[in-house]
């Protein structure tokens, strides 16, 4: 068996490749459906800039989710490599070759977090803008601003993501992590 042209274990687990797949397109359906959600908050009449804020971020959640994926997939020359490096037989029976696609899921993830941001900050413009109660107002504000938390969980996903590409230990609370910070 000719090892020099064959990657290591590690180089041909898919387990981070797997994990980045269901985070995007689960993190795109996520927040297509609270920025779809939001649309439906304020009147397109009433809130022109409002509408406009979440066309944009709908736009960049798609486009960044299939480039993304499209990129993802082109990694590997052929392409089969992608779901088949892991599969000992036709590894040993063929030749192909893998980037590293780290630097792609942290702007990924970059990205994601900039959404998520935008996420709680969108109804705090609306919500300031109502007829109501001072003291109200700053309530409801505190309560959408508690959606900044899952922005602290995609930083941590990222900093826990840029271990396991480098490691070779256990992949299940990074798992975990991704999940949780999308649901």
């Amino acid at each position: 068996m000719n090892t020099q042209n064959q990657p290591s274990l590690l180089d041909c687990d898919t387990k981070p490749n797997t994990t980045e797949i269901l985070y995007s397109v689960n993190s795109v359906v996520v927040r297509l459906a609270i920025l779809i959600f939001y649309r439906r908050l304020a009147p397109k009449r009433a809130a022109p800039n409002f509408h406009l804020a979440i066309t944009i971020c709908m736009i960049i959640c798609v486009i960044d989710a299939l480039v993304f994926l499209s990129t993802l997939f082109a990694t590997c020359r052929p392409l089969n490599a992608y779901w088949m490096r892991t599969d000992s037989t036709w590894r040993q029976n063929h030749h192909f070759k893998c980037t590293n696609f780290d630097s792609l899921t942290s702007v990924l993830n970059a990205i994601w977090i900039a959404v998520d941001f935008m996420l709680a900050v969108l109804p705090i413009m609306l919500i300031w803008n109502l007829q109501m109660d001072v003291r109200k107002k700053v309530r409801l504000v505190f309560l959408f601003s508690l959606a900044c938390l899952p922005t602290l969980g995609a930083i941590m996903r990222q900093i826990a993501m840029r271990q396991v590409y480098y490691s070779d230990w256990d992949y299940t609370c990074e798992f975990l992590l991704s999940y949780t910070n999308t649901n």
